[in-house]
């Protein structure tokens, strides 16, 4: 094991211990995203010497102490990669954007009632969470990031929403849009993916009304 898995393995025994990702975010400041892509099932960035510092200072370790085999904690490493991204999972109502304009117009005191099927989804996400299958193609591109027509996205509408998000908003006329969501100084934008369309001028982060946590592809 090198140091940076050593590292990681340290930070997840940190993270079930305080009881997930979600919380692990909360604690040290980050984003729910950020926390996944640096411990979770499949991390797709190393922990960085500034994070891994601002960890153990939350966490009242001494310095280095992610970068050692401290005992008790390297070992489960295995037993966390196959439960912690299924523990305390809620399951998630697939609904039209009708139905979601409704629930959240309702300010999404409950689950919706009427949807089309139950998912299982393998992010984080708390019981105020929605799925939406994606009907047109202005989030498709074709270069980085893109989401098909025809695929599913898992929206939290209790996840707090950052810079470059993908959220639901709630736009002045009622309905609902999926965009990317970006601030540049004191202004607030809705950008698409796709460059074919324009980006939209926000007032602030009041009409962002969940944030996507996940995307999903079904196959015939």
């Amino acid at each position: 094991m090198n140091v940076k898995d050593i590292r990681r393995s340290n930070m997840r025994a940190l993270c079930k211990s305080v009881g997930g990702i979600r919380a692990m975010a909360k604690v040290t400041g980050k984003s729910q995203s950020q926390m996944s892509q640096l411990i979770g099932i499949n991390p797709t960035k190393n922990i960085g010497d500034r994070i891994a510092a601002t960890v153990e200072k939350v966490f009242k370790k001494p310095s280095g102490w992610l970068d050692g085999l401290n005992p008790g904690v390297a070992e489960p490493e295995i037993e966390y990669q196959l439960t912690s991204h299924f523990v305390n999972h809620q399951p998630v109502p697939l609904v039209t954007w009708e139905q979601a304009k409704k629930w959240l117009k309702g300010k999404g005191s409950e689950l919706p009632k009427s949807y089309l099927r139950m998912l299982a989804a393998t992010s984080d996400t708390s019981n105020k969470s929605i799925a939406l299958e994606i009907d047109n193609d202005t989030m498709e591109n074709s270069v980085g990031t893109t989401f098909p027509v025809g695929s599913i996205i898992i929206i939290d509408t209790k996840a707090d929403v950052y810079n470059g998000a993908y959220v639901i908003a709630k736009l002045p006329d009622g309905n609902i849009t999926f965009k990317q969501y970006i601030q540049d100084g004191s202004h607030y934008f809705l950008k698409p993916l796709n460059p074919r369309y324009s980006f939209i001028e926000i007032p602030s982060t009041s009409v962002i009304v969940g944030v996507v946590r996940q995307l999903m592809m079904e196959f015939p």
